[in-house]
């Protein structure tokens, strides 16, 4: 319905799309990312997220809440959203390194033990 709800709970499903489209790594999906090989229930070929849950899935960036379920339509954690944010941030920095970026991933790593506790 494209309603601007600033005020709504984001959902799994919505976190995983805004992660899709900021992070290369997620565009690129390093691993082989298709909405045939899920095996979550509740997520299907013809959902608009489909694609951004396989390919969160594919790189580790998130898990289903069951083998069987990823729940996409649950509000997200404060705790799923860190996760997802370091392993994203964690697979940006990664490709960079390989990619051999003119030193952009040594010129970020600095900041990122700030940026969430653990890091």
């Amino acid at each position: 319905d494209r309603v601007f709800e600033p005020e709504r709970p984001i959902t799994r499903a919505e976190a995983l799309a805004i992660l899709n489209n900021a992070a290369e790594t997620l565009r690129g999906a390093e691993a082989p990312a298709s909405c045939e090989t899920l095996d979550f229930e509740d997520v299907s070929e013809s959902d608009w997220f489909c694609e951004a849950v396989a390919r969160g899935y594919a790189n580790g960036i998130t898990g289903g809440k069951t083998k069987t379920s990823f729940d996409p339509y649950a509000p997200l954690t404060r705790g799923e959203a860190a996760v997802m944010i370091r392993r994203t941030l964690e697979k940006e920095l990664e490709q960079l390194a390989a990619e051999e970026a003119g030193g952009a991933a040594e010129s970020l790593a600095p900041f990122l033990p700030g940026l969430l506790p653990g890091m």
